[in-house]
């Protein structure tokens, strides 16, 4: 039987999807917003000059380790510090992809840790010491999801791509923290931002 601890723990490895959920989505309405106003201006300013994305490209990485070290920071002040990061990523994302890629479907990859969270609240916490079949419940909502979207938007390789990627990743990092949860180890700040990084990698890769 698990125990108290470790059911607390289970809630918040819901929460800890749910969040990266939420940044996820964050990221794509900076994503929206680049595309549309953003690429303009940088058009008209910077001639698609490659110096702005370099620049970019070398915050998002300074980013990355910096938000990975163990900064001692507050919890809730680290968190809005990888809300922002995502919209940094969300942005580069934007300007980086070709023009012609506005027009073309890509996949809302909140979705996938929003099926993986909801996946673990609702699952029975005794069950979910069977990673298998966690991983296939989480997972599997979050592809049929996807590819709805994808039928209604518009199938490519490039989709169909992103979300076998994004299923990869997800699955991934269920294992991951399932792992740390197993062994009464709490979530942890640098995670969920290592997660999204690897679900913007996952998404928008095949698009480049």
């Amino acid at each position: 039987m698990i125990n108290e601890v470790t059911s607390d723990l289970y809630t918040s490895l819901a929460d800890y999807f749910f969040w990266v959920s939420d940044c996820m989505a964050f990221q794509a309405a900076s994503f929206m917003l680049s595309r549309v106003l953003l690429t303009r201006i940088y058009d008209m300013l910077f001639y698609r000059s490659m110096i702005l994305l370099f620049i970019l490209f070398f915050i998002s990485v300074a980013l990355y380790f910096l938000l990975l070290s163990e900064l001692s920071m507050e919890i809730d002040e680290l968190e809005m510090l990888v809300f922002a990061a995502s919209f940094h990523l969300g942005t580069f994302v934007g300007l980086l992809l070709p023009g012609q890629e506005i027009h073309s479907a890509m996949p809302l990859a909140f979705i996938m840790p929003l099926c993986i969270g909801i996946a673990v609240r609702k699952t029975n916490v005794e069950r979910t010491s069977n990673m298998p079949l966690l991983t296939a419940v989480a997972v599997g909502p979050a592809f049929g999801l996807l590819f709805i979207c994808g039928c209604l938007s518009g199938l490519s390789i490039s989709y169909l791509s992103s979300i076998a990627s994004l299923c990869v990743v997800g699955a991934v990092e269920l294992q991951i923290q399932l792992a740390r949860v197993l062994s009464e180890q709490t979530t942890r700040v640098a995670d969920q931002w290592r997660f999204i990084v690897f679900l913007t990698i996952a998404s928008t890769v095949c698009y480049l």
